[in-house]
C-alpha cells in the first residue's frame, strides 16, 4: 500500500491547544507555519512540516507533561470523524482497527493492530525513517490510545505495556496516567488484555 506524502490539518488542533492553554498562533509561528493555518480548507502538511509542529507545541508549552494534556483531552463533545468512527465500535479491537484505517491519512505514521486471542497490540511505524518524530507527538498518541477506551467505557482501562522508543520527561507523571511505567525500548506501543 503507498502512503500519502501530505497530510490533513484537523481544525480541531486548534481548539485543543487552547484547551491545553497554548497559544496556536504562536505554535504556528514557531513551527514557521502560516498564522490562519487552522482555519483553512482542505490544508495539508508533509511529514516534516507535521513533525515541526509538535516541535513548536512541545517548545512553546515547557512542560513535559504537554503530552498527557493533548492526548487526554479528546471527548465525546469535540466531533472528529476517526474518533466517532472508533466510539461507534462495537469493542476496543474494531475501535483500533477503525482508526488505524483513517490514521495513515491524518499523520505520516502507521498504526499496526495486533489482535492476539488475551491481549491487543497497537504500534506506530513512522513513515519517514530520515526523521525521528518529536516525542511530545509520540507520548500524545500513546497518551491518547489509553484515553479513547477510557472515554468510550467511562471506566480507568490500564494497559498491560506501554512503551516508547525515547525515555519521557516527567516519567512518574505518565505512569501514574496510564497505571503501568513506561518502558523504553521495542518502538512505540501499547498493549491492552
Amino acid at each position: 500500500m503507498t502512503h500519502p506524502n501530505v497530510f490533513t490539518v484537523n481544525p480541531g488542533w486548534r481548539i485543543a491547544l487552547l484547551d491545553t492553554g497554548l497559544n496556536p498562533t504562536n505554535v504556528l509561528r514557531r513551527a514557521g507555519l502560516p498564522d490562519d493555518l487552522f482555519g483553512r480548507e482542505r490544508e495539508t502538511l508533509s511529514p516534516a512540516e507535521y513533525f515541526g509542529l509538535w516541535r513548536a507545541i512541545e517548545a512553546e508549552a515547557g512542560d513535559p507533561t504537554v503530552s498527557l494534556r493533548l492526548g487526554s483531552s479528546v471527548s465525546m463533545e469535540s466531533f472528529d470523524p476517526p474518533v466517532f468512527a472508533a466510539m461507534c465500535s462495537p469493542d476496543l479491537n474494531t475501535a483500533l482497527e477503525r482508526l488505524a484505517r483513517h490514521k495513515r491519512l491524518c499523520a505520516p505514521m502507521v498504526m499496526h493492530v495486533e489482535v492476539r486471542q488475551t491481549e491487543t497490540t497497537l504500534e506506530l511505524e513512522w513513515l519517514d525513517d530520515s526523521l525521528d518524530p518529536p516525542t511530545c507527538l509520540v507520548a500524545a498518541e500513546l497518551v491518547f490510545f489509553v484515553q479513547l477506551p477510557r472515554m468510550a467505557t467511562r471506566t480507568r482501562i490500564e494497559p498491560l505495556d506501554v512503551r516508547s522508543p525515547e525515555p519521557l520527561e516527567a516519567q512518574p507523571a505518565y505512569d501514574e496516567y496510564f497505571g503501568v511505567p513506561v518502558e523504553t525500548g521495542g518502538g512505540s506501543r501499547t498493549t491492552f488484555g
